[in-house]
């Protein structure tokens, strides 16, 4: 049986009297979602003593008890809670090397494992997925947000006990300096309380407040590089019928034991991707726990999806697409949540890679970068760059022998490991989640009112060969499973220009010339 909240949040007493002062790490981090969690339960794991985590929404909630949108009312700092999510192949992996066994304690919960083309039905670049729907090797999970970081703090609270302090509805104002201003001992709180730590982790996500504070220390602001595609989404929960709605290409129904966990052999309703490339509108059907979806509509350049209820199923009613799946998974199940709307999303990156660090500071998450969350990578980034904190933890703050000797090297080494972390990290992190920087650049840089400042636009010939292979992507699972190995970051981008791919790139090609020349096509 798993701890309350409460009962691990009480530090242990007699763990704190048994340490000295002068031997006791500290670290405190700012922000509860996703990314402040695995920077925890890193700290517990790497060298820390005591954990203070902090957020200024209030944390807790039951799924059994709390809906997502009185989730979302107690958590307004997560404003895309509401909202689809999804845990790519990357994330999966790295999910469970920090945490063993964190995904099946996900499915179990209710998350739903995923075929990338067995389970979901795509529309993308005027055709669909459906003859070349059928098994790969690329699996992910679709759950709500609620349910995955209520299962994830659960389990970091469970395996921290007696170093980890969660702290709900508590607001950082600011940093605390040492006399020279070389080095963040702490943090200030909304309440004027302050908090000493060795080592602040700020994880507070796309709002976090870092630049200011840098500027009020004397470091100065990052640089910031954006992309912003002016994208807008509107969403809703809605309960799916007992029947699954039909997509072109859906196998045929299982209901065997294993149909959850097992992945390939799940038949309830598939996943819809809905894109309206090249043009800007799109919908997205994403499966969550109870037999119930997430449905989202979207637009660029300023195409604000509606509100109410009428303009919501006439904006999925009008996508130029022939099966118009999201409007009939729409009619074919009943609203079970208000419509909310998510705008304001952006492209954008605080290159604290490119400056000088205080000691004692490291930032992570949307923090640095923040990413259009229709490619659903948030959560891999967030995982992927926990195992650069964790190898930099590992090695900046190996474990003490005991005894007056172990006391003495962790003396001398103390100063040196914050400076080996304020020196190395932001870029090491920085270059493990690059992939999905330049991935989401690219992508919202095709619409032609996306504002840009600070990114080059990528070369028309590498434009025009990534569309090749994703449309060779609809036509052929095999090939749509390797790009999103890249996209997940299990594969690097060099995998897209293997032999493999760049035939299927070069078929495509083909084939478009070829209508073009019988005219069956025109240029756009």
């Amino acid at each position: 049986m798993q701890p309350s909240l409460e009962t691990a949040q009480r530090a242990d007493s007699a763990y704190e009297a048994a340490l000295a002062p002068a031997n006791v790490r500290e670290a405190v981090i700012i922000g509860g979602g996703v990314a402040g969690l695995l920077a925890a339960h890193v700290a517990c794991q790497h060298g820390f003593h005591r954990v203070t985590l902090l957020d200024r929404d209030l944390l807790g909630g039951k799924v059994e008890y709390e809906t997502v949108h009185e989730t979302a009312a107690r958590r307004p700092g997560v404003p895309q809670l509401c909202h689809p999510h999804c845990l790519l192949m990357g994330g999966i992996k790295a999910f469970d090397k920090l945490l063993p066994g964190i995904t099946k304690q996900l499915l179990d919960a209710g998350g739903t494992m995923l075929d990338l083309s067995q389970d979901c039905y795509n529309f993308d670049f005027g055709m669909d997925t459906g003859a070349a729907r059928g098994p790969t090797d690329y699996k992910f999970i679709c759950m709500s947000r609620r349910l995955l970081e209520q299962t994830l703090r659960e389990r970091v609270v469970a395996d921290n006990q007696g170093k980890l302090v969660i702290r709900g509805g508590a607001r950082v104002a600011g940093l605390t300096w040492s006399k020279d201003g070389s080095s963040v001992t702490g943090v200030q709180l909304a309440t004027g309380d302050t908090l000493a730590a060795t080592l602040v982790i700020d994880a507070s996500g796309r709002h976090s407040q870092l630049p200011l504070w840098l500027e009020e220390g004397k470091w100065g602001r990052p640089a910031v590089k954006k992309v912003d595609a002016q994208l807008c989404y509107t969403s809703r929960t809605v309960q799916l019928p007992e029947q699954p709605v039909h997509m072109k290409g859906d196998p045929q129904p299982s209901t065997g034991p294993e149909d959850r966990a097992g992945g390939c052999k799940h038949r309830g309703q598939s996943v819809v991707f809905e894109l309206g490339r090249p043009g800007q509108r799109g919908g997205v059907v994403g499966p969550i726990e109870g037999n119930r979806a997430i449905v989202l509509l979207y637009g660029y350049g300023g195409d604000k999806p509606p509100m109410d209820e009428e303009g919501f199923m006439q904006y999925a009613a009008a996508f130029p697409t022939p099966d118009k799946a999201v409007y009939r998974v729409l009619s074919a199940s009943k609203p079970v949540s208000p419509i909310i709307r998510y705008a304001g999303l952006k492209t954008a990156l605080r290159c604290y890679h490119e400056m000088a660090m205080p000691l004692g500071l490291l930032v992570v998450g949307d923090s640095v970068m923040e990413l259009d969350p229709l490619l659903g990578q948030g959560m891999t980034v967030a995982a992927i760059g926990s195992l650069v904190l964790a190898a930099a933890l590992g090695e900046a703050f190996p474990a003490c022998t005991s005894g007056a000797a172990g006391k003495a090297q962790h003396s001398m080494t103390h100063s040196e490991a914050l400076r080996q972390l304020a020196g190395s990290f932001q870029k090491k992190w920085f270059e493990a989640v690059s992939v999905a920087w330049d991935i989401h650049c690219a992508e919202d840089m095709r619409y032609p009112t996306a504002k840009v400042e600070g990114v080059s636009r990528p070369p028309r010939i590498v434009s025009y060969y990534f569309d090749l292979l994703q449309k060779a992507g609809l036509r052929d699972r095999l090939v749509r499973a390797e790009m999103y190995k890249v996209v997940s970051m299990v594969k690097p981008p060099s995998a897209l220009f293997g032999p493999a791919m760049a035939w299927s790139a070069a078929k495509e090609a083909a084939r478009e010339a070829w209508a073009l020349a019988t005219g069956l096509v025109t240029r756009a």
